[in-house]
């Protein structure tokens, strides 16, 4: 009889948990959706496609918030969408992810995106009184068995692009002409990154006034390969060789060989929301120059360089941070004028910065800037003076010590708490051709 007893009490226990969690689910009217994307994102498209839910302007007004981050994979990109329940739907978060190929076109892309929405919003519709207006709609399978041919990768992950391009300008005073042919490969595994990028530019410009020409040629020629090794979840270890020329920079032929390894303070996989690595390259180059270099090498001279940068990326629903800095420095040893200056007497510095925060609702702060400083003269520069013509033209690398660039924004907005009208009209840019 006790046995009976305590089981009716347990029963009537769980049917009474089961109520009150049943009461205790959210409903909402509608739901009110803020859209952070940190990828490609159609947002005139996803509108016209999903009507049913309310796109608001501030993520503080929103109910569900949506951080759509693309991370680059060997083939295309790897597509993260972050939901996250707000006010009523507080504590009821889900995570998608999915592939596009580079091969894809951009509808193919806003596509998917849109058909992924529509299933991450599924949940949050469950809640709300459109539930019943909801349909559901699944695949069609094939019931022919696929053969194992159909899942080999034949090409084993590598993926190659061809490009070209150019330009031509003209008017009274200036022309210029200029062509870019790039080639690049790659493959990248879970264990294995490789890479090659090769490019080379042909620019040349041409001033004249009151008879008087001047002409630039800017030609350089780009190759940079790079190999990296999984080394857990933390290290990696690999190294990048370069090779090419560049007319501005005094480098009529160089090759850089860097050894490095890199240390990521969060675990690789987070790198999506947050990543902080340390990276540490050290190597020789091989540089000839153009003209005789500040340091009076006419012909070529080998130096052994070495780097250490750190970058940090902080992504999340109140927007986005990114910090990069680094130094390098040499450690062979220069002369001028019978004097031995040591490599490590000439050092380099940079910072940059990247923000975008809504601090308050309808508040933004945006900043940016970079700044870089170098103790010494670096050994590419040219002996020679510059004149002021090279600085109007921009025409070769001169000695400076400090470069600045910072742009600050401030951004309030108020008024219509919703965006859901979709008016392509005049979306061209307002182009205008004039006739005589």
């Amino acid at each position: 009889m006790a046995r009976i007893i305590y089981s009716l009490v347990i029963l009537m226990l769980f049917s009474v948990n089961k109520i009150s969690s049943q009461n205790l689910r959210p409903q909402a009217k509608e739901i009110n959706l803020f859209i952070n994307c940190q990828a490609y994102c159609d947002i005139d498209y996803i509108k016209t496609e999903i009507k049913s839910v309310n796109y608001v302007l501030d993520r503080f007004g929103a109910n569900v918030h949506l951080l759509i981050i693309s991370e680059g994979t060997g083939s295309g990109q790897k597509i993260n969408m972050f939901y996250e329940g707000q006010k009523e739907f507080t504590g009821i978060n889900d995570t998608l992810t999915y592939f596009v190929l580079d091969t894809e076109t951009s509808d193919i892309m806003r596509q998917k995106m849109a058909s992924m929405l529509k299933i991450g919003l599924f949940r949050y519709f469950t809640f709300t009184t459109m539930l019943s207006d909801l349909e559901i709609k699944f695949p069609v399978r094939d019931t022919v068995k696929k053969t194992g041919n159909q899942d080999i990768d034949k090409w084993k992950s590598w993926i190659f692009n061809f490009g070209t391009g150019g330009n031509i300008t003209k008017d009274d005073y200036q022309s210029s002409k200029s062509i870019r042919n790039s080639f690049s490969f790659y493959k990248t595994t879970e264990d294995l990154k490789i890479s090659s990028y090769n490019s080379m530019t042909i620019a040349r410009t041409k001033w004249v006034y009151e008879d008087e020409e001047i002409i630039v040629n800017r030609n350089s020629a780009y190759s940079s390969n790079q190999i990296v090794f999984s080394l857990g979840s933390h290290f990696s270890a690999g190294g990048n060789v370069s090779a090419g020329y560049d007319h501005y920079n005094n480098h009529k032929m160089y090759v850089k060989i860097k050894p490095a390894v890199e240390y990521d303070f969060f675990p690789y996989k987070e790198s999506v929301k947050k990543l902080l690595t340390l990276n540490y390259s050290a190597g020789p180059s091989y540089l000839k120059y153009s003209d005789t270099s500040y340091y009076n090498i006419s012909d070529s001279e080998w130096l052994f360089e070495q780097n250490l940068s750190a970058n940090a990326t902080i992504t999340q629903k109140w927007g986005n941070i990114y910090l990069s800095g680094g130094w390098s420095t040499f450690l062979n040893n220069f002369s001028l004028e019978g004097k031995k200056i040591p490599g490590l007497d000439i050092n380099s510095y940079w910072i940059y910065e990247s923000v975008d925060i809504q601090i308050l609702k309808g508040l933004s702060i945006y900043l940016s800037s970079s700044f870089s400083f170098t103790k010494g003269i670096l050994p590419n520069i040219p002996k020679k003076d510059f004149t002021k013509e090279d600085l109007i033209t921009n025409s070769r690398v001169y000695p400076t010590s400090k470069y600045l660039y910072f742009y600050w924004g401030i951004n309030y907005r108020f008024g219509s708490k919703s965006s859901n009208v979709v008016n392509p009209r005049f979306n061209s840019g307002g182009m205008v051709f004039y006739s005589f």
